[in-house]
């Protein structure tokens, strides 16, 4: 018999301030800004270490979506994998925007947060059924 379907979960999460502070240099200083880095397509040149764990990149040029990868934990690791698009940035970074609905598995050992539900594959050591 096949492995179950691996079910996930919707979680509101708070938008910590070390990442709110990220977007609002990633809106302030790159978008409105119209800095090189805000406006090339790249998954890893937009980081500031100095303010979040946080690297990322502009991924569709004409729909200005970008996406960010959020480590706010070491032990044990975490990700969120977040896709926003230029004017949630925005939102965020003015304070319009407080949380974010994010996914996750099932599995409650896993910590990782997605955007969107399809990317919410745990690659955590699963029980034997």
């Amino acid at each position: 018999m096949g492995k179950p379907a691996e079910e996930v979960i919707a979680v509101k999460k708070s938008i910590p301030s070390e990442l709110r502070h990220f977007f609002e240099y990633v809106w302030y200083t790159g978008i409105a800004g119209h800095a090189d880095w805000a406006e090339t397509v790249s998954d890893d040149m937009i980081q500031n270490q100095s303010i979040a764990p946080v690297t990322g990149g502009l991924c569709d040029k004409k729909a200005r979506r970008f996406n960010f990868y959020y480590r706010p934990c070491e032990t044990p690791p975490c990700t969120w994998d977040i896709y926003l698009f230029d004017n949630e940035i925005e939102d965020i970074a003015k304070g319009r925007t407080l949380d974010l609905t994010l996914w996750k598995c099932e599995h409650g050992a896993c910590r990782n947060l997605y955007t969107y539900p399809i990317y919410a594959i745990c690659n955590e050591p699963r029980p034997e059924l």
